[in-house]
């Protein structure tokens, strides 16, 4: 993570007009300021009209300081998975799935 840290801030240095973000083990997330996680579930929200409450969101790096952690912040409701397969098998229980 110290490599991806000091990318990140030579990143910054070099275009300071975007946010830096390092997320889950490999990625730096490069947003323009304001367009988060917090900004797509809001967008999404309005565009299917559904309310916070309809909402269960899957996520990898849902504790503080993870990039998920602002839906979180928003009280959606928030599974937390390692993998997209936690993400199936989750989905398969709550829907009564076996296969």
């Amino acid at each position: 993570m110290t490599k991806r840290n000091a990318i990140a801030a030579r990143a910054k240095e070099l275009a300071p007009e975007f946010d830096y973000e390092v997320g889950g083990t490999t990625t730096i997330n490069v947003n323009v300021p304001g367009m988060n996680k917090t900004f797509g579930i809001t967008k999404l929200m309005e565009q299917l009209g559904v309310n916070k409450e309809d909402i269960l969101f899957f996520g990898d790096m849902v504790q503080p300081g993870g990039n998920d952690y602002p839906v979180v912040q928003m009280g959606v409701d928030t599974i937390a998975v390692k993998k997209w397969q936690d993400t199936l098998f989750a989905l398969r229980g709550i829907l009564g799935m076996s296969r």
